[in-house]
């Protein structure tokens, strides 16, 4: 059976909170409150989970909230690998407008973690690391991390020939372009943050990739850029091309790139191609905008959207 580790280093308990409009200054009564485990590799975790995938999450976790995001995952059947940290676990909140379709993420940093910590967890990752099939790394890191140590961890799986995603802000993910990651995959406006840079166009999108493959002498497999309902570029050194889902009811765009992460890494560990693989990513990113949950899908979905994923060129 292979197997997945969901590096997800600063969790959160998640809070999605629904309002029939949400008027600023004004007293607003939800509609709904729900409650469930959020950060990105976690997000990862549970989509892989809804299409059959064997996973673990690796995470820091303290305090009461802490117990809460182990409570939550242990009621989802996902697996769970943790440090215990003398901090608590942040709390995130959603805010859905469901009457004008806005939502608002309420988002906090998360609190230091000691450098015992870290060392702890690293010992972790590489205990785990000859027990699963692929990693994906995603998101950002607490206070105290070391912004090297995402890349370290992909160059101790491309020793271990366990490939890796990685989708991460910043220094996080340029540090991994020397890494040898499978695929980089970042959004289009975190990638512009990242750089300190606007793309006009596609066209200069796919240039300044060229030009990050180019420089860091192929260390970097692939780039996949979402850009939200416009679709999704991919570049290798080889090739590349371009995704575009259908038009959909948006319930939650929030945690589509993990939905879609979550995509490439069940079709890549069922033997398809990169550029199936890819496309059936973006179908799993279609389906959790249908779902009021973020990193939420039906596979139903997933299947009825796949063959309406239009490819053209980038």
């Amino acid at each position: 059976m292979q197997r997945v580790l969901c590096v997800c280093l600063n969790p959160a308990v998640q809070r999605t909170m629904q309002f029939q409009g949400l008027r600023q200054g004004q007293v607003n009564r939800a509609i709904k409150v729900e409650t469930h485990v959020g950060g990105k590799g976690v997000n990862v975790a549970r989509v892989l989970k809804q299409l059959g995938v064997e996973n673990v999450v690796l995470c820091f976790l303290g305090g009461k909230t802490g117990e809460i995001v182990k409570e939550k995952l242990q009621q989802q059947q996902i697996p769970l690998q943790y440090v215990e940290v003398g901090s608590p676990t942040r709390i995130c909140t959603t805010l859905l407008d469901v009457e004008n379709h806005i939502q608002t993420e309420l988002v906090e940093e998360g609190t230091p973690v000691t450098k015992a910590e870290i060392e702890a967890i690293d010992r972790l990752f590489a205990k785990l690391l000859p027990q699963v099939n692929m990693v994906t790394i995603s998101g950002t890191v607490p206070p105290g991390v070391p912004e090297t140590l995402y890349a370290e961890w992909v160059t101790l799986a491309h020793k271990q020939n366990v490939p890796t995603i990685v989708d991460a802000p910043g220094q996080l993910m340029l540090k991994c372009l020397t890494a040898h990651p499978l695929l980089l995959k970042p959004n289009w406006q975190e990638l512009e943050r990242t750089l300190g840079e606007s793309f006009s166009s596609p066209k200069d999108l796919k240039s300044v990739l060229q030009n990050l493959i180019t420089q860091h002498q192929d260390r970097t497999l692939g780039w996949v850029v979402s850009q939200g309902e416009k679709g999704v570029y991919v570049l290798t050194k080889d090739e590349s091309y371009r995704f575009v889902p259908p038009s959909v009811p948006v319930k939650n765009p929030i945690g589509s790139g993990d939905a879609m992460a979550a995509g490439i890494t069940a079709a890549l560990l069922r033997g398809e191609s990169m550029r199936q693989a890819i496309r059936y990513g973006v179908a799993c990113g279609t389906a959790n905008v249908l779902t009021p949950l973020v990193g939420q899908i039906e596979p139903e979905d997933v299947q009825t959207l796949y063959p309406q994923i239009q490819e053209v060129p980038f």
